[in-house]
């Protein structure tokens, strides 16, 4: 039998969100054996190691060393940092030593960049971004450098975010926003009640007594239960980590059944057709008006719901992600429902 390709998956473990652990199980649905490459400290020795050098996670010599035996004995065929859109110059150095020469480092970055940070350098053979405003600024950090740029957007893991089927009709008639509750999205949520729109809030900074976070770690079977329960989703951006693109929450709400909404951004067509699987908006005025009328026609929202989600499960898993990378980057046979969306590459 062939030897499954394994890919190493750069981690934080512990990370509020779990997006990481969600690509890794998109790569087993798509065939390969995901490694995970954890970078805070494991032991005493690499404490010790952080504390004594005052190193970064990424630059900690015993972390790095670590890891270098993982790679030396798996030997993986790819390997994927998210967050990232290049590595520490000692660290990249000691993965690449550790690797097969043919085996790419690849990064994907889950917020805009304005600039590269200070920290990292231009030194991987491939990066995603999940925002096309990003792009200008990966093209300028790796400008002396040869690099595959490509438009990838977030995903969502459909099993952590279930449809409970509610009927519309018995949804409470108001929006719900849950995430960080940063100073711009207060300032947004108080405008549209101003509007007379009806909005829930919860999640951290919120004055919200659900206890839906753990640590700021989202309970995401208790969020989609929470979608279900309201009318709408409000989805609110939070400058800058999102410019152009989609958010997780774009995904998420969709995959659990909920009417979601969106802010009018340049990527938004390439994943759903707007006002036809989202609803999208370029004001909350607009927002108001379209949330009403929905509200008067119930199977309305619910087919724009339906809509949104069957995208979402056609195209929009990190399954479907998993696929995408590994048939950019490896001579991988992929499962056959996987094949097709690989190669409908999705751009901004």
């Amino acid at each position: 039998m062939p030897v499954p390709v394994s890919v190493a998956i750069v981690r934080k473990p512990g990370s509020v969100l779990s997006w990481q652990e969600d690509l890794a199980e998109g790569f087993r649905e798509a065939g390969a054996e995901p490694l995970f490459l954890d970078l805070r400290p494991a032991n005493m020795e690499e404490y010790r190691a952080k504390w004594s050098t005052r190193s970064r996670a990424m630059e900690n010599p015993a972390v790095i060393a670590r890891t270098v035996r993982m790679l030396e004995k798996a030997r993986p065929s790819l390997l994927v940092a998210p967050s990232f859109a290049g590595l520490p110059s000692v660290t990249a150095a000691a993965w690449r030593a550790a690797l097969p020469a043919s085996t790419p480092l690849v990064g994907w970055t889950c917020d805009h960049l304005a600039r590269l940070p200070d920290s990292l350098e231009p030194n991987l053979d491939g990066v995603y971004y999940f925002d096309s405003a990003t792009r200008p600024t990966l093209e300028s950090a790796y400008d002396t450098r040869p690099v595959r740029l490509a438009h990838l957007p977030l995903a969502v893991n459909p099993a952590r975010y279930p449809n409970f089927g509610t009927p519309f009709e018995t949804r409470r008639r108001a929006l719900i926003f849950a995430g960080d509750h940063t100073a711009e999205r207060r300032a947004a949520i108080l405008a549209f009640r101003e509007l007379g729109g009806r909005v829930s809030a919860c999640g951290p900074h919120a004055p919200c007594g659900l206890r839906v976070w753990r640590r700021r770690r989202l309970d995401a079977a208790k969020l989609a239960r929470l979608y279900g329960q309201h009318f709408a989703v409000f989805n609110l951006l939070q400058p800058p980590n999102t410019v152009h693109g989609l958010n997780l929450r774009a995904f998420e709400a969709p995959a659990a059944g909920a009417l979601a909404t969106y802010p009018d951004v340049p990527d938004l067509p390439g994943a759903f057709v707007p006002d036809e699987e989202v609803v999208v908006y370029r004001d909350l005025p607009e927002l108001k008006e379209k949330i009403d009328r929905l509200q008067h026609a119930p199977s309305r929202a619910a087919a724009i719901a339906a809509a949104g989600r069957a995208r979402v499960l056609r195209e929009h898993t990190f399954a479907h992600r998993a696929a995408r990378i590994l048939s950019d980057w490896v001579d991988v046979a992929l499962p056959g429902s996987l094949r097709g969306v690989a190669n409908h590459h999705v751009r901004a």
